[in-house]
């Protein structure tokens, strides 16, 4: 009697650390953010820039605001500085020689144009929204 009641012990917590296991996070799963640059949903996470660059309006489609967690220039890390703090990403105003990015309700990138022989350049941002993830490169062959 005593092996049974220790056997149906062990199957209880054993059942029972699986029901911890298989509990969903408690904020659900997040879709993936569907960036957006001037309106249309990009299809990939790189979006090619013509050579008479533009403005660009980045934003979020199936939620808010994005929030921004770095900014790369050509693959370096503009934004935020060493030790900086990406929160204040509302406060986001970067001027380069050939861009402008701005952080308004939603990012906005101004490119200027770019001479035939001079090379690529691009734009890189880490987004998230809540718990959802993303990036987005601008392009400029």
């Amino acid at each position: 009697n005593m092996l049974k009641t220790k056997f149906l012990l062990a199957v209880t917590l054993l059942l029972s650390s699986f029901s911890f296991v298989a509990c969903d996070d408690p904020d659900g799963k997040w879709d993936p953010i569907q960036i957006t640059v001037n309106g249309s949903k990009c299809k990939s996470s790189t979006y090619k820039v013509p050579a008479n660059g533009g403005e660009f309006k980045i934003s979020s489609k199936n939620y808010g605001s994005l929030w921004i967690n770095s900014v790369k220039e050509n693959g370096k890390t503009v934004w935020p500085e060493e030790g900086g703090d990406w929160t204040e990403y509302k406060n986001l105003h970067i001027t380069k020689d050939w861009c402008e990015i701005k952080y308004e309700t939603d990012l906005i990138v101004n490119i200027h144009p770019k001479n035939d022989n001079s090379p690529s350049r691009s734009l890189s941002f880490d987004v998230e929204c809540g718990d959802s993830f993303g990036s987005i490169t601008l392009l400029q062959e």
